[in-house]
């Protein structure tokens, strides 16, 4: 059989001109087989546009589904190629989730529970400490129920672009909650690696273009439901987990870890602080605090020029896109207070965070350096510091940090060299 399509979980071989065989991969249990197959032909029922499905069978030793063979491109593709239309394609892509989840499915059609799935996955991530699954699984059981038709693994390049708008792979589809699947999309979208054929000059492209994907897809899917942002935030934690489990690769499953762990830690933090990922709305407010005169003269080591808006967007979009760097937002009562990062450096990994000044003295540096380093386990982590900072000197000691060392060099914003101290946390490795 010619093989015409690869993915992590399965492959798609031709059947003739008019039908393929997905050929699942030996890890994949017979029960999510069925479980597509089952969910596959509920939506094609329920009048989706999806694939017809003909059956199950076993050839080889291996289980698949024989699907309708369908002509068209991913809309990933498409929206690679046409960068221009992307927010075009990012409103549809919302629709057609909306369309999925404006299908009811009664009990009686036999599709796995959104919230039993999900408890069943956090069971069984290993990365996780006991109590962390105690707490991800008390939360999930105060989130709502519902019967909506679930696809549980919602991106754009499960969407065929052809003669119709097909939504294809339907391996995880539930019954459940919209909230919980729209929140997934968010993780895809945010975290998730690139499909493995994709040539690398796609990859750099959409690494560059998924944050305004995932932004564009979300405020047009709001619009159209009778859901809140907020109703979406609750479902991250333990989506998020139960991701955990997924044999993602090291880089990915380790970025998910840490983003679990920062909104445990934030869940109990008390002053108001918390983390996010970094969003593209965030990026105008980070250049506002760079520009801020009182924060370079303290700060000292900044950006040549601190209004250079081209080169603040450049160093972002590294920041972003580069494997060994993480970033968060840090928030104050909801409202963008700064950031913290780290980045390497000759000495090892590097901190930097900035606050913005309306959030000095408040306690916000503070807080929100300690959370991103209770989900970020990398040690020994470095921070420099000019020597008369002493507020930053402040934060970074009653995080643990202590000095070992002492350099100087030319600093930006006073136009000189100064000197500054070298901290780490953690023994060195």
């Amino acid at each position: 059989m010619q093989l015409i399509g690869e993915g992590r979980t399965a492959t798609v071989h031709a059947l003739g001109s008019d039908r393929v065989w997905k050929r699942y991969r030996p890890f994949l249990p017979e029960s999510e087989v069925r479980n597509e197959y089952r969910v596959s032909r509920y939506a094609a029922e329920a009048g989706l546009d999806v694939p017809h499905v003909f059956g199950i069978e076993e050839r080889d030793g291996a289980w698949g589904i024989v699907f309708e063979r369908i002509e068209g491109d991913p809309m990933l593709r498409r929206m690679v190629a046409e960068p221009a239309s992307l927010d075009v394609y990012a409103r549809r892509m919302a629709e057609l989730h909306l369309a999925v989840h404006a299908c009811e499915v009664p009990e009686t059609a036999g599709l796995p529970d959104q919230k039993g799935y999900l408890a069943g996955r956090i069971r069984h991530a290993d990365r996780l400490e006991e109590h962390e699954k105690n707490r991800l699984l008390a939360m999930l059981s105060e989130l709502p129920s519902a019967t909506a038709l679930c696809h549980g693994d919602y991106h754009p390049d499960n969407i065929m672009l052809g003669s119709r708008a097909w939504i294809i792979d339907w391996s995880n589809g539930l019954r459940g909650h919209p909230a919980g699947d729209v929140a997934r999309t968010w993780l895809l979208l945010t975290f998730g690696t690139m499909p493995d054929d994709l040539p690398a000059s796609v990859r750099e492209t959409l690494d560059r273009m998924r944050l305004r994907i995932r932004d564009a897809y979300l405020a047009s899917y709001l619009e159209g439901a009778r859901l809140k942002r907020d109703d979406i935030d609750d479902w991250f934690l333990p989506v998020a987990a139960a991701r955990l489990v997924e044999g993602l690769p090291e880089p990915e499953c380790l970025a998910v870890l840490a983003f679990v762990r920062e909104q445990l830690a934030a869940a109990d933090e008390p002053a108001g602080v918390a983390l996010r990922p970094v969003e593209r709305e965030d990026l105008p407010v980070f250049f506002a605090h760079q520009r801020d005169a009182e924060a370079n003269r303290m700060a000292a080591f900044t950006a040549q020029d601190p209004h250079d808006r081209s080169a603040f967007d450049a160093r972002w979009q590294r920041v972003l896109n580069g494997e060994r760097h993480a970033a968060r937002t840090i928030l104050f009562e909801g409202e963008v207070a700064g950031n913290v990062l780290a980045f390497p450096s000759e000495e090892g990994m590097m901190i930097a965070y900035w606050i913005g000044r309306d959030y000095w003295g408040r306690g916000v540096a503070t807080a929100g350096l300690a959370l991103f380093l209770k989900a970020y386990g990398t040690r020994p982590l470095f921070a420099r510091a000019a020597k008369d900072n002493a507020a930053s000197l402040r934060v970074l000691a009653r995080n643990g940090f202590s000095i070992v060392g002492e350099d100087r060099g030319f600093a930006n914003a006073r136009g000189e060299e100064i000197e500054e101290f070298v901290l780490r946390l953690g023994d060195e490795a």
